[in-house]
């Protein structure tokens, strides 16, 4: 904005002595009728000779115009008002605009230290900071003290801003912070993903300025100091609540009521009666702020956010993911892919999703006990009536990696052998995974093999049978003979 008071200027014709025997006037001045036209009509009849504002671009907007040749403004008005029609650069960003061409545009500014609380039980004073936003067209103002200067503080004052002013302004003009830019450039600025997301989702613009360009910014640079001094200077706040309502009351009573130097209105009726109306309406619901992290797929397929654990698949193991976490929702992605979604959890919980896992490994996540019986059953019934004295007693889920660990032994020993040694385990009442790998690590006796029927073997001297046979001979003693009878 340039200023300039009209009266004392060489362009403006003397103002004529006043007669002999006549009191000097000491009320305002009449403006010569090339400038009677700049002026609204009610700012011309209450404020005449006051200060007068000009914000053209061009000379042609301000002076210049139809009725008011250009050689009657000041010679730095015209200066500064031809470098900016020459300059287009200037004429993008530098302060001096167009309240005309320049409606619903607010720029922001953040301050390191605003002001300081009162002392704790400990004694000690909390500094804390602010983000001003002040209205390019009609200079109202909005401050909203915090802690800190992240973007989701960033997000929280820009909302408390649109309910403040009653609607969202269309073009949002920040300095280069980095709560909200993430790489300062005049050709394409990057903004933060998350401040990126919140401006789409509620249809504003962003044009960051320059960097090391006050110019840029000079009207709200120049209300840093005087909020400072005049709204929270001597003030006695014992908590940030209190130093916002304390703001709030301040840009609404004080500061908004109070006529401004260059508008010569009051901004808060200025904003009402011009800029108001011109505002996207405002948000119905607040924002869900979203927390944003880089957490990493640790051995156990779960990752970190906002300390509490979820599951991802076993592919991502070892890798770093991008995470976005709202109220109801947590999206993993990898890349620009959307990869997982889980409800959102407290700090301390977990959130487990069995088809991440394979079988066995979703089972001891998941507490799984019919599990374990069934596989151990796959490997023979004492293999199976093992695993169910294991699992006997109460908290069997505290015993789930000794049946791990008999699979463990089938796999290793064969299903043959460890059912031999489970049968001879369970009829001594030996239920011990340990000693069972112990009996499974000696060799196994040796088995004899089968005795074969043994004939004898074949002698020379040895005579058949046949000779030993005792064939019938003839009586040697002949039938007596009797005498015929």
């Amino acid at each position: 904005m340039v200023a300039f008071e009209i009266g004392p200027h060489e362009s403006m014709p003397p103002e004529a002595p006043p007669a002999p025997g006549t009191a000097r006037r000491t009320g305002p001045r009449e403006l010569p009728a090339q400038f009677e036209n700049l002026l609204d009509a009610d700012v011309h009849k209450e404020y005449q000779g006051s200060i007068f504002c000009c914000s053209g671009v061009s000379p042609e907007h301000r002076f210049g115009a139809e009725g008011v040749p250009a050689s009657s403004a000041p010679s730095h008005i015209k200066k500064a008002s031809h470098e900016a029609q020459d300059n287009p650069i200037l004429s993008r960003f530098s302060s001096i605009h167009s309240e005309k061409s320049l409606p619903v545009h607010v720029r922001i500014f953040r301050h390191p230290t605003m002001g300081s609380l009162e002392p704790d039980e400990t004694g000690k004073r909390r500094r804390f900071r602010a983000f001003v936003f002040s209205s390019v067209c009609t200079r109202y103002r909005f401050v909203y003290p915090c802690f800190r200067e992240g973007t989701a503080e960033a997000i929280e004052a820009c909302e408390a801003a649109w309910v403040f002013f009653g609607g969202i302004f269309k073009v949002l003009i920040p300095d280069n912070t980095k709560a909200i830019v993430a790489l300062a450039d005049p050709c394409g600025a990057r903004l933060v993903p998350a401040f990126l997301e919140y401006a789409q989702n509620r249809g504003f613009l962003v044009d960051p300025t320059r960097v090391r360009a006050p110019q840029d910014k000079a009207r709200v640079e120049r209300s840093i100091g005087h909020t400072r001094d005049d709204c929270f200077a001597g003030e006695k706040l014992d908590t940030i609540q209190e130093a916002r309502d304390h703001a709030r009351t301040w840009c609404l009573t004080d500061y908004g009521a109070r006529r401004h130097t260059r508008t010569l209105r009051m901004p808060r009726e200025h904003f009402d009666a011009v800029e108001k109306v011109l505002l996207l309406c405002a948000p119905a619901e607040p924002y869900d702020i979203p927390l944003r992290a880089t957490p990493q797929v640790a051995r156990d397929q779960h990752a970190s956010v906002a300390r509490a654990l979820y599951s991802l698949p076993r592919a991502f193991l070892g890798q770093t993911l991008d995470a976005v976490a709202d109220r109801s929702t947590v999206r993993f992605y990898h890349g620009r892919t959307l990869i997982k979604v889980h409800p959102r959890k407290p700090p301390g919980g977990r959130s487990t999703d069995p088809a991440d896992f394979p079988p066995e490994k979703a089972a001891c996540a998941l507490r799984d006990i019919d599990f374990f019986r069934s596989r151990a059953r796959e490997h023979g019934d004492a293999v199976g009536r093992f695993a169910e004295a294991l699992l006997a007693g109460p908290l069997p889920w505290t015993r789930m990696r000794r049946v791990y660990a008999l699979l463990g032994l089938c796999r290793r020993y064969g299903d043959q052998r460890v059912n031999e040694a489970c049968a001879l385990a369970l009829e001594v009442a030996m239920i011990d995974v340990r000693r069972l790998e112990r009996m499974l690590e000696l060799p196994p006796a040796p088995v004899a093999p089968p005795s074969a029927p043994r004939t004898p073997a074949a002698s020379r001297y040895l005579r058949p049978p046949s000779q030993y046979a005792l064939l019938p001979q003839a009586s040697t003693n002949p039938e007596p003979q009797g005498e015929p009878s």
